[in-house]
């Protein structure tokens, strides 16, 4: 149909084609030019090189400048004509660069492949403009578009094929534009006075919502879900040559956020976020190299250490069964609590037992001291007279904790009694690997990061179970020892950031870190697993294992983008306070520090109380694990209590932002949800009615509005760029507030 040719009935339904009807798969329209780059570097291109290396840069400035170009000149002539063409465009490079016509054709054939490749339908908008062609009522396509229309009409063809032959208005062919308004008169001028409603949908709350509105069109403009910080974040830093990958991985995980908006509850929809982004994204990456690593080494079993091995496990499950690798998997319990001490020999004690990062490693309180001494009260009391007088303290100060480990250090008594206890945890532990692991085949183990001390006391144990000295082969994303004769620890990252959040996701898991192997009837030894409750952790396994195959799925495994993506992911997550998933989940996490069963919140936002009863800044110690974290997570009074607390009394100075809402802001368990649509509801009291999914009071509609009572009928459900419902209808948008509506 031609553009005369436009139904000339009196209710005109008109649609945005870009991120309205059809969209492009990475989001924004820049990525295009980075596909560009990537194509002309592949095809080792004779263009000039500077010209390669800047394209994306380059492209954005070209239009820039052709559209400066085009406003002066039709401002000196007085014209409306203001869009330009995809040539107009591509003559400022040429100019710029000296091209020929023959290179700028094929720097415009990559661009135009590129958009093809990258398009698809955003299905239910293409769905309601086809219904409203098939129930007869006149519908046309507005694009302010450089393209020409013969690609527009190659992307529908391919991305909406049943939107072939809709009219379609486009700037670049035309000069008009909407977001001037002189697309909107152009095509009224066509249509004639019979046109009395015009409906148009879009999403530029400028040039499909208020320009509209000014000539009495019914703009109702939705928004688009932005990348997130945690998304942009992988963009911006990726090198040129991953900038593809990136945007493909970023959208990716868009993609299934928005996914989760049909979660239970906001809560729930973090934690499975959390799960696959944060969690995925950073383990994931490290797993496939332990693979790819091990089946170099033509390993033949995987060995998890728990509990950090539960998720990095499940993650290896789904890369193997992907691949059909020849490679098995199997889990170990155990903990440092487990090997450390059962590693001892006869005679001899550990000298790193009593160091910074031994058994007494982060004890704050009696009943963690009492359980790092592994004795006893009486015994405890025995060997060390001053603990009597410790019970009715809440927090120990670090310093009397470490007297307490020189007084037991420097004891003969306690060592043997050590040494005893050691026998027996040995021959236990001796008997469980025995039991476990296979020690015909070539194994390694996988662990998440350490110091390197638990594998040196597993490997003395591993030793006496083997009955020979077969060392021990250990992963790491990061550890402190190096390799020492057989005993192999091969790290991931170069890398001098903490993981200690880390350890908080993976203590999640329904059971309390191992501290002894029981021995059955039968003579079978097992793990003495003591259950808890997991919050999040379901949700972790869940969202990195679906990480996993989504990556896999899109095949972005090589080696230098794996290594790009756990790093920047692992930087981001210890290095931004405010993030809305950082603080809602990690936050929240109950931590055992210590790993003698005392867990506490990781990050608590302050309480006033809390920060009143403080005075020493150790105190602090035992709150939070992150001080930014709960700083940003805390109150605006609370936060300058904070500052206030900190310069009478020398804490640390906080900057953390506060935290940033960016997701399903509104609470997701108090909106209408629907199993189908369209659907009618009933209004439980007076609904305003707006035009603009962002419910603006520029967008309310002053003579339209929902009686209470009345029933209207809701077409779709559209988000804001927030992850806030709105109910659109026939009227407009209104909100989606259970305690405002009922289903009919």
């Amino acid at each position: 149909m031609s553009q005369a040719n436009v139904a000339d009935g009196s209710l005109l339904y008109s649609f945005d084609l870009f991120d309205t009807l059809i969209e492009r798969d990475t989001v924004e329209p820049e990525s295009i030019f980075h596909f560009v780059q990537r194509e002309l570097v592949r095809a080792g291109s004779q263009l000039p090189q500077s010209l390669i290396d800047n394209w994306p840069t380059l492209r954005q400035k070209a239009e820039a400048d052709a559209r400066h170009v085009k406003r002066r000149i039709s401002f000196l002539h007085d014209e409306e004509r203001l869009e330009v063409s995809f040539d107009e465009i591509y003559q400022r490079i040429a100019s710029s660069y000296d091209l020929n016509d023959e290179q700028i054709r094929q720097l415009q054939e990559l661009e135009i492949a590129a958009e093809i490749a990258h398009c698809r339908p955003i299905n239910k908008r293409v769905e309601y403009l086809c219904a409203l062609k098939t129930q007869g009522f006149p519908t046309v396509i507005i694009t302010d578009m450089y393209l020409p229309r013969g690609v527009i009409e190659r992307i529908l063809g391919k991305a909406a094929p049943s939107l072939v032959g809709v009219p379609i208005f486009i700037s670049s062919e035309l000069g008009y534009q909407k977001q001037t308004g002189s697309m909107y008169k152009h095509i009224y001028s066509l249509i004639g006075p019979s046109l009395r409603r015009w409906i148009h949908y879009g999403d530029n709350a400028l040039a499909d919502g208020e320009t509209p509105r000014k000539y009495g069109i019914e703009g109702v403009t939705h928004q688009i879900v932005k990348f997130s910080d945690m998304e942009r974040a992988i963009i911006h830093n990726a090198p040129p040559n991953l900038k593809c990958d990136a945007y493909e991985i970023a959208a990716m995980m868009r993609q299934h956020r928005i996914g989760l908006l049909d979660a239970a509850c906001s809560e729930t929809l973090e934690r499975k976020y959390y799960g696959y982004a944060y969690v995925g994204s950073a383990l994931v990456p490290y797993v496939y190299w332990c693979i790819q690593n091990a089946l170099r080494q033509r390993t033949q079993v995987l060995y998890f250490i728990a509990r950090d091995g539960h998720i990095l496990k499940a993650i290896a499950d789904e890369i193997i069964l992907a691949h059909s690798y020849p490679l098995q998997t199997k889990y170990i319990f155990g903990s440092r609590a487990t090997w450390r001490v059962a590693a001892f020999s006869d005679d001899a004690i550990d000298p790193e037992f009593f160091g910074s990062y031994g058994n007494f490693y982060a004890v704050q309180t009696y009943d963690e001291l009492l359980k790092a001494t592994l004795l006893s009260e009486e015994e405890f009391f025995e060997f060390c007279p001053i603990a009597a007088g410790l019970q009715a303290t809440d927090r120990l100060d670090p310093a009397l904790v470490q007297r307490v480990v020189e007084l037991l250090k420097n004891s003969k008594d306690y060592k043997n009694r050590l040494l005893a206890i050691a026998k027996q945890r040995r021959r236990l532990a001796v008997k469980y690997f025995q039991q476990e692991i296979d020690f015909d085949k070539k194994i390694a183990f996988v662990e998440f990061w350490g110091t390197g001390y638990t594998q040196e006391a597993f490997t003395r144990i591993l030793n006496t179970a083997a009955d020979r000295d077969i060392g021990s082969c250990f992963y790491y994303v990061r550890s402190y020892y190096g390799n020492r004769g057989n005993v192999i620890r091969k790290n991931f990252i170069a890398s001098n950031i903490t993981y200690v959040p880390f350890e908080a996701i993976f203590s999640d898991i329904d059971y309390h870190s191992i501290k002894e192997y029981i021995e059955s009837d039968d003579g079978s030894v097992t793990p003495k697993i003591v259950p808890k409750r997991s919050s999040a952790f379901p949700h972790f396994v869940e969202g990195a294992t679906r990480f996993t195959r989504d990556l896999l799925r899109i095949n972005k495994t090589s080696d230098a983008l794996i290594r790009y993506l756990s790093e920047i992911s692992f930087s981001y997550q210890v290095s931004v306070k405010n993030d809305q998933f950082i603080c809602s989940v990690l936050g929240e996490l109950k931590y055992d520090y210590s790993g003698y069963d005392t867990p506490r919140k990781y990050a608590p936002p302050f309480s006033r109380d809390f920060l009143q009863s403080v005075k020493q800044p150790n105190d602090l110690l035992g709150e939070s694990m992150s001080f930014e974290i709960s700083y940003a997570r805390s109150s605006a009074e609370n936060r300058q209590l904070y500052d206030e607390q900190a310069a009478r009394f020398g804490w640390p100075k906080l900057s953390s932002a506060p935290v940033k809402p960016s997701f399903a802001v509104d609470p997701l368990a108090q909106q209408l949800r629907f199993e189908r649509l369209p659907c009618t509801v009933r209004a439980l009291g007076d609904l305003p009615v707006y035009l603009d999914v962002s419910l603006s009071e520029a967008s309310l509609l002053p003579d339209e509005s929902i009686a209470q009572g009345a029933q209207v009928n809701v077409l779709a459900v559209d988000w804001t760029s927030l992850g806030q419902p709105r109910l659109l209808t026939d009227l407009g948008y209104i909100s989606a507030d259970a305690a405002l509506l009922e289903l009919v």
